[in-house]
């Protein structure tokens, strides 16, 4: 019996499945079969299949999704742990013998999760992806939050995945996150072997680039793992569908697909214990990048905040002149740093200070700035701003609006 089964679901494959298959047969141990379910291909992957008839085990199914491909190939696998290789990743030459010297470093692991490379659709890499800085304990809360999933760069033992009955047929997007959380719930152990050992290939085709279709995915699977009777009490369920909805609203922001935000923003509201003022601050950092416009925000929050908005857009973004900014408009300025996941110098801040002829005011943003930057660990940028913000006065008032603040949410 083989020690390691890979399974590769290949659709309309046929342009990048002969490099998938070299990195496979190029690994540094022999032990592993390699199983191909060709899902319906109208494309060359059949013939390009026939060429490596000597090292595969081809299964032919007509076109019914990557869940079911690769339960049709669980159901042909016959080694203890499982590798499911998308046909258009690579894999680095040691891979199977790093993460199962792993399993063998600890018994009663069921999973170990790796680091990836970006590449372009011509394999250069683009970025090294090590998910474990922000993850770096894979447990159940830990994957709620960070979905840090790549199913290319895991290795799973197989009885954990026939425990839950693998993936579930015709589930096309976040069937993966799918899998880790049931898996996790029923007790499956993780760990992080921490260094890349995947080339994730990035174009058109990729499911990632569905952006719609993703966010109905995981709303499907966040509503089926919650519905579960013995996920834990102590899991903030409303928190996580904040968070994940937030992620996956401005990806589909960057692709200008404005017409569905209104919905998907009235859904993620309705998850939140935020004041329409918090959430608005919020929302306006996340999607500075994109910039969908801010009328879309107030058809969700109410017309009551447009001024807040256009303060944000003329003077805080734009950094028009403007009369003395009014204290309530200072207390937004502390909140948007606050909220500023992207925090990367004081300009904004700065443009400020000329409007504020009281100093204790523009410490407290300052302040603000501090703290955020020293949680995102960025502390030549925090001692900028600590520097600034030296007014004593400004600490107690700052003091009272963080506080409020982390009433309403995390920093």
């Amino acid at each position: 019996m083989p020690l390691v089964s890979i399974i590769i679901p290949a659709y309309n494959s046929a342009r990048y499945l002969p490099q998938t298959l070299i990195s496979v047969l190029n690994q540094t141990i022999n032990d592993y079969e390699i199983i191909v379910v060709n899902d319906g291909s109208t494309d060359d992957t059949e013939a390009i299949l026939a060429g490596y008839a000597k090292h595969i085990k081809v299964i032919y199914q007509g076109n019914a999704g990557v869940s079911a491909a690769r339960n049709k190939g669980l159901e042909a696998a016959h080694g203890t742990y499982i590798l499911f290789l998308d046909a258009d990743d690579t894999i680095s030459a040691d891979k199977l013998e790093k993460q199962l010297a792993v399993f063998q470093s600890d018994p009663t692991l069921g999973l170990v999760h790796s680091g990836w490379w970006l590449t372009d659709e011509d394999g250069k890499i683009l970025e090294m992806v090590t998910p474990w800085h922000n993850a770096p304990i894979l447990d159940l809360e830990t994957w709620l939050r960070w979905k840090p999933v790549l199913p290319s760069a895991m290795l799973i033992k197989r009885e954990w995945i026939l425990r839950v009955n693998g993936f579930e047929d015709g589930l096309a997007h976040a069937e993966d996150v799918d899998l880790v959380l049931r898996m996790t719930l029923e007790g499956c152990k993780s760990q992080w072997l921490k260094t890349p050992t995947v080339y994730y290939r990035q174009h058109g085709e990729n499911a990632s680039h569905q952006r719609q279709k993703q966010i109905d995915g995981i709303i499907h699977v966040l509503n089926k793992f919650f519905d579960l009777p013995n996920v834990p009490k102590r899991i903030p369920e409303n928190e996580i569908r904040y968070y994940t909805m937030m992620w996956y609203i401005q990806q589909l922001c960057t692709t200008q697909n404005l017409d569905l935000l209104p919905h998907y923003l009235r859904l993620v509201y309705s998850y939140t214990r935020y004041s329409p003022l918090t959430c608005l601050l919020d929302w306006l950092m996340r999607f500075k990048q994109c910039s969908p416009g801010t009328s879309i925000l107030i058809d969700v929050l109410g017309e009551d905040l447009r001024p807040v908005a256009d303060w944000w857009q003329d003077t805080w973004m734009d950094g028009q002149k403007s009369n003395i900014p009014t204290q309530e408009q200072i207390n937004w300025a502390c909140r948007a740093v606050l909220f500023d996941y992207d925090l990367q110098d004081l300009t904004q801040i700065d443009q400020l200070q000329h409007h504020i002829p009281a100093s204790q005011w523009i410490g407290v943003v300052y302040l603000a700035a501090f703290l955020r930057a020293f949680k995102k660990q960025r502390f030549t940028l925090a001692m900028k701003a600590l520097i600034h913000a030296w007014n004593p006065l400004a600490w107690g008032r700052f003091l009272k609006i963080t506080l409020k603040t982390r009433a309403e949410r995390r920093l």
